[in-house]
Order: structure tokens, then sequence, then C-alpha cells
């Protein structure tokens, strides 16, 4: 991927509009209108660090193995948490 800066824009582009569709799907559930949005929170992953046993794993298979590179799929998620006031 050439701008995945801008992917990831993107992304979160996609996510809030989504949220968005989903309030004022809950709030019409509910006879009300979204007035406005409050807060708009970017979730980001977490690195999940590897345990002490499944490291020591990893760097035996590391020497022992080597990685080939292939081509392959580059998956760009996003989330977000809208805050809304409805009406």
């Amino acid at each position: 991927i050439q701008d995945r800066a801008g992917a990831e824009r993107e992304a979160i582009k996609i996510a809030v509009a989504d949220a968005r569709q989903r309030a004022e799907a809950a709030a019409a559930g509910a006879n009300m209108k979204v007035e406005r949005i409050v807060r708009i929170e970017e979730h980001r992953g977490q690195i999940v660090e590897p345990r002490p046993m499944m490291a020591m794993r990893a760097g035996m298979a590391q020497e022992s193995a080597t990685t080939p590179v292939a081509p392959g799929e580059l998956h760009i998620r996003a989330g977000v948490t809208l805050t809304v006031t409805i009406r």
C-alpha cells in the first residue's frame, strides 16, 4: 500500500459515518432524532506482547527457519465511539 495513512483516515471516515447511521437508527427506534454529535473517540488497536514462553518459541523458530515473503492482503480497520444527543 502506498498511502497507509490515507487509507487509515478513509477507514476512520467510514467508521464515523457508520456510527452516525447506527445512532440515527437507534434514535428512530425510540421516535427521536440525533440532535448533534458530542464526542468522537477513535479506538486504536493495542499491541499484544508475546508471553515469555511464546517469545522463546518464536525466537527458536526464527533461528531454525526463514520467512518467505509473498504478496497478500492488508486489512485496515477503524473503530469509533460516537456520543450524540437525541431529542
